[in-house]
């Protein structure tokens, strides 16, 4: 995989957090599905869209994390997968592909679409373009 910064001054990320791989079978299509494990190239109608809009897509794997400022040991054993988030990959974003918040906008699909209100709600200056498709929301406490 080859990384280049957008060329042009307006270029923007969308930082798509993805769901849980949990496999099901649908038998009426005879088709093995793991959301969690679809990648945005296999998509051509999302592909040919980050094209046309000079969006670059930066796709992190959270495992079963969903997305949480808590520790998942499967994650990592110290560092909150939003801690990681903020910390780690948007100064990553910021470094290599010289885009600044908040032209990083979030995306998620169930248990990313979580992870993505969360980070919304929580750093609402740092990302105000947020969606959260078909969100996995929890009403717990954490």
């Amino acid at each position: 995989m080859s990384l280049r910064s957008p060329d042009a001054p307006d270029a923007a990320v969308a930082m798509r957090l993805r769901g849980v791989s949990v496999g099901r079978r649908l038998v009426n299509l005879d088709l093995d599905v793991r959301h969690g494990e679809v990648l945005l190239s296999g998509n051509p109608v999302f592909t040919r869209l980050f094209q046309q809009h000079r969006l670059v897509a930066v796709c992190p794997s959270g495992r079963r994390s969903w997305w949480l400022d808590v520790v998942c040991e499967e994650f990592d054993p110290v560092m909150t997968p939003q801690q990681w988030l903020v910390q780690s990959l948007v100064p990553w974003i910021e470094q290599t592909l010289e885009v600044q918040p908040p032209r990083i906008a979030l995306l998620g699909v169930s248990m990313g679409g979580q992870g993505v209100l969360q980070l919304a709600y929580r750093y609402a200056l740092k990302f105000p373009v947020v969606a959260a498709i078909s969100p996995a929301v929890s009403c717990s406490s954490t």
